[in-house]
């Protein structure tokens, strides 16, 4: 029994029980018969020795609360939390924003912002500390864990919460003209601190450091030549030090073809696999290796071998585990897969046509060629089975979780790019295009480096820029179109004022094309915290996510500097969702009814809607983005112009907003700020912080331990112990079900989602070859572009690989440290 208290300056005081107790109600406030405060004290005082430090005291008060593991315990262990955290980190008074500033620069930590006396005396009239008080202990302990600036070594602490939200703030104002940057202050600010804006892991620790690192996900391409492959490994290299997850693909000729006309056997694509594994592994992020995800063609003749390298029992000479693995299908090779049929192999040595005609958006086109091909009896071909190969990579994601699926036609459809897609990124939500360098001087030029010659019906050349935006004449039409040099060909009629610029192009001469690394920046909008008619506010959180992300690519470090040329060139943006599965928890809807879905596809549309106004809006401060012409923006574009019809049939749907008008302000603006808008990521680590759960995903349970490297919480979902709402838990979604929620979603995703799903495997079940499949089906119909893990909760000695799967309610995923947002 407690008898005497040691306070934190030392002295020594006799235990006075009512202001325990006062602790108790006070930690208890407005959670009403939720929680029982008195249990918790005396729990306390039962347990402790004679002589307690106050500190000591409140840290058990914390832990009886988070043992009761519920949401509104959680909140008074926050409460208790909080007050703790200040005293601990900044003793008995919490400093002034510029008086801890001035410490941080002093240590090192942190740089000097530019900001006068006078506009800090501003800001620290709207900082509100009391906000931590209403914050949830696992939001608060992540964020001092993973976000709060320290020295890592000495353990020093600085900020708690709100420093952590204004050291954004400010650092994303900084750059403002003066007369509205405080107020740009001030909306960050509130953002932030009401957990209506989530940013990825990198903007939390590196705003207001010398660090410049904001780049979120990075995917590069390489082309079949040696310079090339070796180029690839460079990249991944360099972009996993600066904290990028990394998507790949290895477009390459495959074991057995001929090197320089035959004097060589080519060794395949497992070497070259070997190598990337290495290069991503050699670099570490927060104390882990980096991570990759590679994609592969289920047409290339070494597939199979491809999608069994991460099983434990391939022999070792056939197996990399340093890689995740996705495999790259079409509309043929799923009508092959549904008619168990053969098809024929080939790679971009064999049939070059056919592999650009797969990384494009005409399955009609590709279908005739390879038909084609098919018919020609002087093609060589080796058969196989799609239906075996897609069952292989099926069965892979069953056991191993990350065996992952991207349907390459769909990604290059439903997009507003004009250029091919080849591949997504580690997390499998980007959709953006990108070429491979042919010279490493290239990836460290600081300007442009493509360009094309073409010879005019008159005989003279002319040479453009690759990117360079031309006016041209279109056959079929009265009116001109814009479009950038690189897609020039024979017949184009080139419109120009200037003298010696126009003509009729006869051929293309020489063509050097623009290589590009694609590059993606991400936010989130916590969708549960903005109210169902506030589109006001909606606008508001949109509008700031796309300046956070604005700031990011234009003030980012790129230690590769061609890829700064492009990313600013693009200014392509990933906002996604939190949230979601609270907003449906609170309204009482499952994910797996057509009421469900007609709820999700309000969410979608809302967010796609306001993305696109937001950008227009962005546009206006600042213009287009440089390469708008190379999107179909400019032309009108928009999601509900390509999306698949099937989805029509998952619900009864209706468009709330006037998407006509929106589409003729986007013309008559000539496009929007960014080349894309809207990618849904899984958002692994923020939404720890914002306390929500994660992406569009359906809670796997109300409670969970989190653990993320080296920090575990105990969380739980927002008002899971509330009886008015209804969390549906992920495991009791069906797979095809979970699929049509997510397809409601793409219908309104200019790029894509890291869609899970979930299966739950109970003592001897099996999940059929024909369930498998009907998943697959279910993706294609659809028009999802992507599949990410397939986690499954079977006991942990049937499991093959933990980092797909959920064992005794504790989550860890591998991910890289940029793209879990």
């Amino acid at each position: 029994m407690i008898k005497n208290i040691v306070k934190r300056d030392g002295r020594i005081e006799p235990y006075i029980p009512s202001k325990l107790n006062g602790w108790g109600r006070w930690a208890a406030a407005n959670l009403g018969n939720k929680v029982d405060w008195s249990s918790i004290v005396l729990q306390a005082v039962s347990t402790m020795p004679e002589t307690v430090s106050t500190a000591d005291l409140q840290e058990k008060l914390i832990q009886n609360c988070l043992d009761k593991g519920t949401w509104s315990y959680y909140l008074m262990a926050g409460r208790l939390y909080a007050s703790h955290l200040h005293k601990i980190i900044h003793g008995p008074a919490i400093p002034t924003v510029k008086a801890l500033h001035d410490r941080m620069v002093a240590d090192g930590v942190m740089v000097r912002l530019d900001y006068t006396d006078a506009e800090y005396a501003e800001i620290e009239s709207f900082i509100d500390h009391e906000q931590d008080y209403d914050t949830p202990h696992f939001s608060l302990h992540y964020i001092r864990k993973k976000y709060s600036l320290q020295n890592r070594v000495t353990r020093q602490e600085y900020e708690t919460q709100q420093f952590v939200y204004m050291r954004m703030a400010m650092a994303l104002s900084e750059n403002e003209p003066a007369e509205r940057r405080i107020d740009l202050v001030r909306r960050f600010y509130t953002e932030f601190s009401a957990k209506r804006i989530s940013a990825p892991t990198p903007n939390y620790v590196n705003l207001g450091t010398k660090l410049r690192g904001f780049a979120s996900c990075c995917l590069y391409v390489v082309d079949d030549n040696e310079a090339s492959l070796a180029i690839g490994d460079h990249i991944a290299y360099r972009m996993t030090a600066a904290s990028a997850g990394i998507g790949s693909h290895l477009i390459t000729r495959s074991k057995g073809d001929p090197v320089r006309g035959g004097l060589i056997q080519h060794q395949g694509k497992l070497p070259y696999l070997a190598s990337l594994g290495k290069a991503v592994h050699a670099n570490m992020q927060a104390g882990r290796g980096g991570a990759c995800t590679t994609y592969y063609s289920g047409f290339d003749p070494e597939a199979e071998v491809i999608a069994y390298l991460r099983n434990p029992r391939s022999t070792e000479d056939r197996k990399n585990r340093d890689l995740h693995y996705a495999l790259v299908t079409n509309k043929l090779f799923a009508e092959k897969v549904a008619r168990n049929e053969e098809a024929f192999s080939f790679n971009v040595r064999t049939a070059p046509e056919l592999t650009r005609l797969f990384f494009g958006p005409d399955s009609a086109a590709f279908k005739r060629e390879y038909e084609r091909l098919e018919r020609d009896p002087s093609f060589k071909k080796e058969t196989f089975k799609p239906r075996d190969l897609i069952l292989t990579s099926l069965n892979e994601a069953l056991e191993t979780g990350v065996a992952y699926l991207a349907n390459i036609d769909e990604m290059n459809r439903h997009t507003p790019f004009k250029e091919p897609i080849h591949s997504s990124n580690l997390c499998l939500e980007i959709c953006e295009p990108n070429r491979p360098y042919q010279d490493m001087r290239d990836l460290y030029s600081d300007r442009e480096v493509g360009h094309i010659t073409v010879e005019l019906a008159d005989g003279t050349t002319q040479t453009f820029d690759f990117n360079a935006p031309l006016t041209v004449a279109v056959a079929d039409s009265t009116l001109p179109r814009v479009i950038f040099a690189g897609e020039l060909k024979a017949g184009d009629d080139i419109l120009s004022d200037e003298p010696g610029k126009g003509g009729r192009v006869a051929r293309v001469v020489e063509i050097h094309e623009e290589p590009e690394i694609a590059l993606c920046s991400l936010g989130a909008i916590a969708y549960d915290a903005i109210g169902e008619d506030d589109d006001e506010t909606y606008q508001e959180a949109m509008y700031l996510t796309l300046k956070m992300i604005d700031y990011c690519i234009l003030n980012s470090h790129y230690v590769l500097p061609h890829v700064a040329v492009t990313a600013k060139a693009r200014m392509n943006a990933g906002v996604g969702l939190m949230g979601v599965a609270t907003h449906m928890a609170r309204k009482g809807l499952r994910y797996d009814t057509d009421e469900g879905r007609e709820e999700l596809h309000r969410i979608a549309e809302r967010h796609m809607y306001h993305a696109i106004r937001a950008s227009l809006r962005i546009s206006k401060e600042r213009g287009v983005a440089p390469w708008m012409h190379k999107t179909r923006w400019p032309d009108g574009w928009l999601p509900i112009d390509t999306y698949n019809r099937n989805v029509d049939e998952l619900g009864d749907f209706h468009n709330r907003y006037d998407w006509e008008a929106l589409r003729t302000e986007i013309m008559q603006n000539g496009g929007i700020a960014h080349s894309c808008l809207v990618a849904y990521m899984p958002g692994e680590s923020s939404s720890k912080a914002l306390g929500k759960p994660n992406s569009l995903y359906p809670v796997r349970d109300v409670t969970l331990n989190k653990t993320d490297g080296s920090v575990t919480i105990r969380w739980a979902a927002p008002e899971s112990d509330n009886p008015a709402y209804f969390y549906q838990s992920a495991w009791d979604i069906s797979e095809v079900d979970m699929i049509k929620a997510y397809a409601v979603f793409q219908k309104f995703t200019d790029q894509g989602i890291s869609a899970d799903l979930w299966r739950r495997i109970k003592d001897d079940d099996k999940v059929s070859s024909r369930e498998l499949l009907t998943h697959y089906f279910a993706m294609v119909k659809y028009g999802m572009k992507t599949r990410y893990y397939y986690n499954s909760n079977v006991a942990s000695d049937k499991t093959l690989d933990n980092a797909g799967s959920i064992h005794d309610g504790v989550e860890e995923k591998v991910v890289c440290e940029s793209c879990t947002m």
